[in-house]
């Protein structure tokens, strides 16, 4: 476990760490807000050709929803189903599975973006954002800001079909609501990188659709 965890600090949280800083003092105010969101716009982009691959598949997955509600109705046998399912989306070309695979591979990258905001900066760093948050202590306006970008984040990565929304309504309320609660008693760096990212998500999901269209 030391060599994983080290290997872990070496590779992944360190260099955010060093971006961070480098961030902070390249800006003119040397603001630790404006580096937070400049690292996650960093981020983002890093990430930009995975998120658009698990977008495309989800476009394509919403696509064949009507499809497959045919199928259940028409055939009754699971197993049946699961079999034309799977011919289905070979057929289309769909692989269900390729939008979980971009979010598997930024996993080590979210857990260090969450050790980061969550320790206390370097004493070379104020933590305060616009001279106004503390960002190292919790912050009910943007845990609550988060919650509500993703919502927004959310409803519009699921559209609606036949005037139905793709996405369950309990779970598109439940996962900002629970982001919120969450966020609501963590350092509000946090907050701030997870509205920021949402943001950054939501312009992503509409260049992407756009060139869908």
């Amino acid at each position: 476990m030391d060599i994983i965890s080290s290997a872990f600090h070496f590779a992944v949280y360190q260099p955010l760490a060093t971006t961070l800083l480098f961030l902070y003092n390249a800006t003119p105010l040397h603001d630790y807000g404006v580096a937070v969101i400049l690292l996650t716009l960093l981020t983002r982009l890093l990430l930009y050709p995975l998120n658009t691959q698990s977008i495309k598949a989800q476009q394509k997955l919403s696509q064949l929803q009507p499809k497959l509600k045919e199928l259940q109705k028409t055939i009754s046998d699971k197993t049946e189903q699961a079999r034309a399912t799977l011919e289905l989306y070979k057929k289309e070309g769909v692989n269900p599975l390729s939008s979980l695979l971009p979010i598997l591979i930024q996993l080590p990258l979210l857990i260090g973006l969450w050790q980061l905001f969550t320790a206390p900066p370097p004493d070379s760093i104020s933590p305060m954002f616009l001279g106004i948050v503390n960002l190292q202590a919790p912050h009910f306006v943007l845990a609550f800001g988060a919650g509500v970008a993703q919502f927004f984040q959310a409803k519009y990565s699921t559209p609606s079909k036949g005037g139905s929304q793709t996405m369950p309504a309990p779970l598109l309320f439940f996962f900002p609501v629970f982001t919120f609660l969450i966020l609501s008693s963590l350092p509000s760096a946090l907050g701030l990188y997870w509205f920021s990212s949402s943001v950054f998500g939501i312009l992503q999901q509409w260049i992407v659709t756009k060139k869908l269209q």
